[in-house]
Parts: structure tokens; sequence; C-alpha cells
């Protein structure tokens, strides 16, 4: 006997959606809580108009952080912000340790 597997029979009940409107952060927290790596962007008439990727994402982000880091590159370099090779290097400056 041959079973076939239809797409209604893998396919998640409830569609998750986005409208056009809605911002980016809360389209990625939509995503990340639903577990979705792709999100069907509807109009005011419930038509599909696009559909969002992680990849898009990620995109549009990498964008804003490159612009973020050559803004970051042009500051003035702060005394004790040199070594870049731990994790808390990624905050601004260390605040130093009181013994």
């Amino acid at each position: 006997m041959n079973t076939v597997i239809t797409v209604g029979d893998i396919m998640s009940p409830e569609l998750v959606k986005a409208s056009e409107s809605m911002g980016i952060a809360p389209a990625i927290a939509l995503m990340r809580l639903r577990g979705i790596r792709r999100l069907p962007v509807v109009n005011d008439e419930n038509r599909l108009v696009a559909i969002v990727t992680v990849d898009d994402l990620l995109a549009v982000l990498a964008k804003a952080l490159s612009g973020i880091a050559d803004v970051v590159s042009r500051e003035p370099k702060r005394k004790g912000c040199e070594r870049r090779a731990q994790i808390t290097d990624l905050a601004y400056c260390r605040i130093p340790r009181i013994r």
C-alpha cells in the first residue's frame, strides 16, 4: 500500500502573518516566538503582498549595523578601550573593577 502524504498533513493549522504596516522588530519577535523562518505579509484586504524571510531581515539588520559601525569607527578612541578580544569589549568601554 502506497500512502501519500499531503501538504495538509504537515502544514501548520494557523497561518501566522504580518500586516504591511508591521515594523521590523515586531516581525522578528513574531517569527522568533512562533519558530518560523518565513512570514507572509498581507495588505488591508488580507491579500498576500510579500513573504519576508529570515535572510531578508538579516540583510536589513546587517546594513543597519554596518552604518552604525561606520559612525563608531570615526569616534576617537578612549583610553582603556583598545583591546577587542573579550565579550566585554562589545560594550563601548569596560567598567573598571573595584577591589
